[in-house]
């Protein structure tokens, strides 16, 4: 009993630290001192020591350093903003553009991103005719579902750690999520436009080959070299690519060295990277206190079906914090186990990811909703409350009906 009294009041500290809108990798980090100094002080020393040398670890932080400095890269360079505008005036169709212009720009998760998709997401909104309403979530829903199967993914890729199944497994087999959820989006927002097309989109100044081919190859390499020689081959590949993207750049003036070290200088790069550390440190340290064992064994007496938990609790938890990460990493330890792992580990990241949009405290959400002006966060509700349980109904059917029966776990 102890053993769960002390992870709930662990898990309590960190939604507390996150709400008040401080580093989700300290309030974990808190929440796992909290965890160890009830159940095991003795251990700390040692259990901070052993989380550093889990080869798991030293994994997550390398590819998480890797992806947030390419990010980075990106962001400082401006190429992001020129990928945006180029994708836009690209596509000839203000509705296709008004669904791929975040998706492709949120793959990278820079800070802020939502604020950058959102002015073209304005321009071409009202040349599709969408209402204020559409735009906020236009902007919000492709920017995040683009995840659903994105290799690359910081929070993939720390389930992925956390469950040992693959990002490419993951990836794919919620391919047709990830399809759904486009289809329900674009249902929502489909209009008859006469609207004066893209013409107010600005030009871009750097062609779109240059601006987009360095993330396309980012993920290319990062997925050939995790086949050659493991999974350490994908921050191999990620920070290959990193030159690609200066040299694609221009290098605004500046050289290949300067433009890494002002990426180094972000505080994104290395919270990004601590956090990493303190999600492997909270599993250490919930498995080593047992408050794993004891949570799963309690959640293990609901009456409902663990599948169902496997939705319900990463939601929650994830729309309490606003955020993915949260969501995942605070429900691994806790479920109890499933007979295909596949199938747990993909309810657990849909299931996180998909609430997480809507949550009122998602950043993303937010920011959009101050850019369009007083209640168009209310007005875009109208449309996430219907994409955010018909996707997650449809990804529990088909991960437990399908997926299940056909995927050996």
């Amino acid at each position: 009993m102890l053993e769960v009294v002390a992870a709930l009041a662990a898990f309590a500290l960190i939604i507390v630290i996150v709400r008040l809108g401080k580093d989700l990798g300290l309030a974990i980090f808190a929440g796992s001192l909290v965890l160890l100094a009830v159940l095991a002080p003795v251990s700390i020393p040692g259990t901070l020591a052993a989380t550093l040398l889990d080869t798991k670890t030293v994994y997550l932080i390398v590819i998480s350093f890797a992806i947030a400095l390419f990010a980075e890269v990106y962001e400082v360079t401006g190429l992001v903003n020129e990928m945006g505008l180029g994708l836009a005036r690209a596509l000839r169709s203000p509705l296709l553009a008004v669904m791929l212009v975040p998706a492709i720009v949120g793959l990278l998760p820079v800070a802020g991103g939502a604020l950058m998709s959102a002015p073209m997401i304005e321009g071409i909104g009202k040349a599709a005719g969408l209402s204020v309403g559409e735009m906020v979530f236009t902007n919000v829903w492709f920017r995040h579902i683009i995840f659903l199967s994105y290799p690359l993914s910081q929070v993939m890729i720390v389930t992925s750690t956390m469950t040992g199944v693959s990002v490419t497994t993951l990836a794919g087999i919620q391919a047709p999520i990830l399809g759904f959820s486009v289809f329900v989006g674009y249902l929502l927002v489909r209009r008859e436009h006469s609207g004066p097309g893209l013409e107010g989109v600005p030009e871009a100044s750097i062609p779109l080959r240059y601006s987009l081919s360095p993330l396309v190859i980012a993920v290319l390499l990062a997925l050939i070299l995790r086949y050659l020689i493991g999974p350490f081959g994908m921050p191999v590949g990620v920070a290959l690519a990193i030159p690609l993207a200066i040299i694609a750049s221009g290098n605004r003036g500046e050289g290949l060295g300067s433009t890494v070290l002002k990426a180094l200088r972000g505080r994104r790069v290395w919270t990004i990277t601590f956090t990493a550390y303190a999600i492997m440190l909270l599993q250490h340290s919930m498995m080593f206190a047992g408050a794993s064992s004891a949570l799963a064994k309690l959640l293990s007496l609901v009456p409902a079906p663990t599948e169902v938990l496997y939705v319900m609790v990463p939601a929650v938890i994830a729309v309490l914090t606003g955020s993915t990460l949260s969501g995942v990493v605070l429900s691994v330890p806790m479920l109890p186990p499933l007979p295909n792992a596949v199938v747990a580990a993909s309810l657990v990241y849909v299931s996180a990811l998909v609430a997480y949009i809507g949550s009122p405290t998602h950043l993303c959400l937010i920011y959009t909703a101050k850019y369009f002006g007083e209640g168009s966060m209310k007005s875009s509700y109208k449309y996430l409350l219907i994409s955010i349980p018909s996707t997650l109904l449809f990804a529990y059917l088909y991960l437990t009906l399908v997926v299940q029966r056909f995927l050996p776990g």
